[in-house]
């Protein structure tokens, strides 16, 4: 004879991609990677709290789309950090370049 028990089993697969995207965000930030995770990782958040919102007897791991969301948004930010202060380098490495040509050549 088998037997069968009514488990309910919340649905929490977007809030751990979230987590999981949002930490791998974070650990592969320097190779490109980690925006395209980021975004990923936010996205998935935002719909995993959306959906524990409209149905918490059904939809849980908040916890987790929580830490997706913050790891993502923090992979944002460096993502853009790092993107200006590499073409602030560029612009004054290009300026400095520049400046010594020209002294090279009004000697």
């Amino acid at each position: 004879m088998e037997r069968r028990r009514n488990i309910q089993n919340p649905k929490n697969g977007m809030a751990i991609a979230s987590m999981v995207c949002g930490i791998c965000s974070l650990v592969f930030y320097f190779f490109f990677i980690g925006f395209p995770l980021a975004i990923i990782a936010v996205i998935l958040g935002h719909v995993q709290l959306s959906n524990i919102r409209k149905k918490p007897e059904e939809y849980e791991g908040q916890g987790m789309a929580i830490a997706g969301l913050v790891c993502g948004y923090i992979a944002i930010v460096f993502t853009v950090l790092g993107i200006l202060f590499i073409s602030s380098l560029f612009s004054w490495y290009t300026s400095w370049y520049e400046s010594l040509l020209l002294e090279a050549l009004d000697f």
